[in-house]
């Protein structure tokens, strides 16, 4: 057994794009976003599953060396760079045969320049800021930049996108503000046919169904349900009363009782001060003290627990669960904050 592990359910992660084709329909692409290492799973991996599966049209990647590792790793469907590359990044996206997003006039002007001189056609996707004020042109300045775009030969206008930033809520009134501001916009753009239009996330997706348009980017929902994240039991010891754990003795125990030592630790990615529980031997049990470098403690009260028996952090143990947004929550974090942080030592296993 590895000391701490992460177990990706491939079959899962297929499923929930193979319920979602179902419920978006065939004329709505499907985009798998695996940025940040498909949020700390493996990209490569999962997307040559996806790939191979049929169920996915495209991958969408936050950096060009993530696009480029997976162009480099056999992925030929459509990969997305979610952000506007700068300087020499322009070159090295477009030899990576990435898709683009734009929303600058002077990267549009740069990449058609670098495209002309490579030879090959520049796919962009026009970002339009509609209140997440993170990347994006202003509504006002979309029209000048898709003609601006489409008056490139080595420029092709692919894609007009925007992003929603409160589509975790269902009856949020701002995303339907966004969503209108978006329509209005574009309706002005004169756009070719085929050119593809999107905003919905995961959220969006689930929560805003009359806003598909023709593509999804879909993130965290693809991964949530299919993680085990577990360690194992290194030393177990009866503990008197009045006696403390871990570091600054911030933790006393009442009465006396078992603390196991598990190989898991702040490095790995459960963080310093995390106040929550754990399933050893199909029953939750509490974190106690300080979250250490390499190991934490649980009190496992009089239970029989044993060196070397699994601890479930994340996932089902018998009849007992803990699902990632609990976990997260353990942290007063969110589940892409989680699993993002979870270390190198956590072995990434495929079942």
């Amino acid at each position: 057994m590895p000391r701490c592990s992460l177990t990706i359910s491939v079959p899962k992660y297929l499923d929930f794009f193979r319920n979602l084709r179902e419920k978006v329909g065939p004329s709505v692409s499907v985009m798998a976003v695996v940025k940040a290492n498909a949020y700390g799973l493996g990209a490569l991996p999962l997307a040559l599953e996806a790939q191979k599966s049929g169920l996915v049209d495209w991958f969408g990647v936050a950096s060009v060396e993530e696009g480029d590792e997976l162009w480099q790793g056999g992925i030929y469907l459509p990969l997305f760079l979610f952000s506007q590359p700068l300087g020499k990044d322009i070159l090295y996206a477009l030899e990576s045969d990435l898709s683009i997003t734009v929303y600058s006039e002077k990267v549009i002007r740069e990449m058609a320049q670098v495209a002309a001189e490579l030879g090959v056609v520049g796919k962009c996707h026009l970002k339009i800021n509609t209140g997440m004020n993170r990347l994006g042109c202003e509504p006002q300045e979309a029209k000048g930049l898709a003609e601006l775009i489409l008056s490139f030969p080595s420029l092709k206008l692919e894609g007009v996108m925007t992003h929603f930033h409160s589509s975790d809520e269902p009856h949020k009134a701002s995303t339907r503000a966004q969503y209108a501001c978006f329509e209005k916009t574009v309706s002005k753009l004169n756009l070719p046919e085929g050119v593809l239009l999107h905003a919905d996330n995961s959220a969006g997706c689930k929560n805003f169904p009359d806003t598909y348009m023709n593509m999804v980017r879909i993130g965290m929902d693809s991964y949530s349900d299919c993680v085990t994240l577990a360690s194992r039991v290194q030393a177990v010891k009866w503990v008197e009363p009045g006696q403390t754990i871990s570091y600054g003795a911030t933790y006393e125990v009442k009465k006396r009782t078992q603390i196991a030592t598990v190989d898991m630790g702040y490095a790995d990615g459960v963080p310093r001060c995390f106040k929550g529980e754990v399933m050893i031997a199909g029953r939750r049990h509490p974190v106690v003290g300080h979250v250490c470098m390499d190991m934490l403690m649980v009190d496992v009260g009089e239970d029989p627990v044993f060196s070397g028996d699994e601890v479930v952090f994340v996932g089902i143990q018998g009849n007992v669960a803990i699902s990632l947004a609990e976990f997260a929550g353990f942290s007063q974090r969110i589940p892409y904050e989680s699993l993002c942080a979870l270390g190198t030592r956590v072995q990434r296993l495929y079942c």
